[in-house]
């Protein structure tokens, strides 16, 4: 094995390291009180060694963000393939979904709880974390929207029955 894929691969593990530390730590004490020196405390490094890899704690968690809501966009996506002709089923087993993705990132659950905001354009809904916005929660709402024309759902504001 080469010096760089080995130097690559250090510097992907020392990444991970610094996103697990961080999660715990914004996790614990909350965004606005966590500082880059916080973090590299949590792994025994300097903020320096921070600094090589996230410009800001803002540029931090949206690495954090960024990997979570494709993770959860997967699980979705898997759901759907699965889904057969009932609206209702597959809402009901996105739902479980997203459930057993909190249950298994609590921490990251906690945090995007904590900070996260729902912004509505054009009938879309977004979460916004820091200065970044995901489109995650679309196709839940298009089944929503699905259940409703269907008659399996007993509401006529998908906004309401999402949230």
């Amino acid at each position: 094995m080469s010096i760089e894929k080995r130097k690559e691969r250090e510097a992907q593990r020392m990444r991970e390291r610094i996103l697990a530390a961080a999660l715990r730590v914004f996790a614990e004490q909350g965004y606005e009180k966590v500082s880059m020196r916080k973090i590299a405390a949590r792994i025994d490094y300097s903020p320096t060694t921070i600094y090589r890899f996230f410009r800001n704690k803002e540029e931090l968690l949206g690495a954090m963000a960024v990997g979570t809501m494709r993770g959860l966009a997967a699980r979705f996506a898997a759901v759907q393939a699965k889904g057969g002709r009932d609206p209702i089923a597959t809402l009901e087993a996105m739902v479980r979904e997203y459930a057993a993705f909190c249950l298994e990132n609590p921490e990251m659950f906690r945090l995007f709880s904590a900070i996260a905001d729902f912004e509505m354009e054009d009938g879309a809904m977004y979460e916004r974390l820091g200065g970044n916005r995901y489109e995650v929660y679309q196709s839940w709402r298009a089944y929503i929207r699905q259940c409703i024309v269907a008659g399996r759902l007993a509401v006529d504001d998908e906004t309401r029955v999402f949230l």
